[in-house]
């Protein structure tokens, strides 16, 4: 079992949201880029849900972003240029 991350949830959805105004990205897009609802990216920019490590990750790989600034805000964000472009895996 995949526990929550033991940090301030409201602090990693605050940088999620950071990041994707950043990117210019709505919360839908990045719901597809992640494989997930638009109401769960509300939710953890809202902390209203946990996030699991393995889901950090895939946020950090979609947002273009170092995972452990994501989840616990240590070292740089690690941001590149842009995100990394949609490889057409949420298309159908």
């Amino acid at each position: 079992m995949v526990n929550a991350l033991e940090t301030s949830s409201s602090a990693v959805g605050t940088r999620i949201k950071l990041r994707r105004c950043a990117l210019k990205l709505s919360q839908l897009q990045l719901a597809e880029r992640v494989g997930v609802t638009q109401a769960s990216v509300s939710y953890w920019e809202d902390s209203r849900v946990p996030l699991s490590l393995p889901r950090v990750y895939q946020l950090a790989e979609a947002l273009g972003c170092n995972p452990e600034w994501l989840a616990f805000g240590l070292g740089a964000p690690g941001f590149t240029e842009e995100a990394p472009a949609d490889n057409g895996a949420g298309e159908r």
